[in-house]
């Protein structure tokens, strides 16, 4: 398979949504099992998850496009950044109007 920028867009927009739903259903089922009641241990936890995910997330948004530019591929790099940012806020649009519909 070529590595086109919109094919490789694609599957960076696919795994950040996978991380996100991921997170958020491992979230909702400790809710139901665990529940943390000192408050400054589920800040903790919570914030270093908010960490983690920054840095899980944004290696997948930005890791191969900064790959790219280090290789003197600029335009291919923004080519891929720009396709990311365009599947994730259509994958944003298709699960907003999933949650409108069920809601």
């Amino acid at each position: 398979m070529k590595k086109t920028p919109w094919k490789i867009g694609l599957l960076q927009a696919a795994g950040v949504v996978f991380y996100i739903m991921l997170i958020v259903g491992l979230l909702t089922s400790m809710n139901h099992f665990v529940s943390v009641p000192n408050e400054f241990l589920a800040g903790t936890i919570m914030l270093s998850l908010l960490v983690f995910s920054a840095a899980a997330t944004g290696s997948m948004v930005f890791g191969y496009p900064a790959f790219l530019a280090a290789n003197q591929k600029v335009k291919e790099a923004f080519s891929v950044f720009a396709y990311t940012l365009v599947f994730l806020l259509a994958a944003m649009g298709i699960i907003l109007v999933i949650a409108a519909k069920l809601a």
